[in-house]
């Protein structure tokens, strides 16, 4: 029976089903479980009837001040009565695009089509950051009420991991490990706010932890893996990214981690193996012709 799938919403990436983070951009994938919050004027303490009337409070003055300038505004003036304006000032000319075609570099550190190293936990689309500056505030205020609710503090410590405020996302995991909830997903979570500052070690020792806790958590295993990459010890992280690979067989990315750490450390040929596993899998991905140029590069072609 073939594993099922499921899109991340946030970037595209075709994800086993069953975890609860993107592997490529941690955002959360739509089989995630997450707490339910009552609305924001129940925790005010205000009632659904009373927070109408002060809505309709506000739209009011709101069309009042609208009136007001419409009524007020002085009378547009014609364009066809004023003299000929000076013509603009041309803008300048665009530089032109570089003639040199880019070739793909056959050093390993260099070649990074699917950004696999890069922290997992990136910066919010100026679009979302305003539902996320709005989720933040809520629960700020929420911690403010039940500081000693765990899942309110890690809630509060991704949405400003994903706002690109990874210093200011670990005292709140910390402080949800710190209240006894030890589970597994704190500690990922605060392992990737430790990347997100480049805090390799401790991004390192917390994905540790997670794995013992739970030895079959795909997501502990990956992400532990990717740290000790790009801590710089890939010597360390292949046996990982074997035990991810050995754990999800037909992860593209697992494969094309293994074969960045594997080319690193110029076993080359292996690294090929694992490329080529990564194009049967996704032979039509974004990175599949980047990572076939490459192939080429290093005088490893087509099979």
């Amino acid at each position: 029976m073939e594993d099922e799938f499921v899109v991340c919403p946030s970037c595209g990436t075709r994800i086993k089903a069953g975890r609860e983070f993107c592997l490529r951009c941690y955002g959360p994938l739509p089989t995630a479980e997450r707490p339910i919050r009552p609305p924001i004027w129940v925790s005010l303490g205000l009632s659904e009837a009373k927070v109408q009337m002060i809505a309709a409070g506000v739209g009011a003055i709101i069309i009042g001040l609208v009136a007001l300038i419409w009524f007020t505004a002085p009378p547009a003036v014609d364009d066809t009565a004023r003299p000929a304006a000076a013509a603009a000032a041309p803008r300048p000319a665009a530089a032109p695009a570089s003639s040199q075609p880019s070739t793909p570099a056959a050093d390993a550190d260099n070649f990074n089509p699917a950004a696999t190293f890069e922290p997992s936990t990136t910066t919010a689309p100026q679009t979302d950051r305003a539902g996320l500056d709005a989720k933040r505030a809520t629960y700020e205020a929420e911690a403010a009420k039940h500081p000693n609710d765990a899942d309110l503090l890690d809630n509060l410590g991704i949405v400003l991991d994903q706002l690109g405020r990874p210093a200011d996302a670990i005292p709140w995991f910390e402080r949800a490990i710190s209240l006894g909830a030890d589970r597994p997903k704190f500690h990922i979570d605060l392992g990737h706010a430790a990347a997100g500052v480049g805090l390799w070690d401790r991004a390192v020792g917390e994905y540790r932890q997670a794995v013992r806790a739970r030895p079959d958590d795909f997501t502990a295993q990956y992400q532990l893996a990717l740290a000790l990459h790009k801590k710089g010890d890939p010597a360390g992280a292949i046996p990982e990214l074997q035990k991810a690979v050995a754990m999800a067989p037909n992860d593209p990315n697992a494969h094309l981690s293994l074969g960045v750490s594997l080319e690193k450390v110029g076993r080359v040929p292996d690294a090929v193996q694992e490329y080529r596993k990564y194009l049967t899998i996704q032979p039509n991905s974004a990175d599949a012709a980047r990572l076939r140029d490459h192939l080429q590069a290093i005088g490893a072609g087509a099979p």
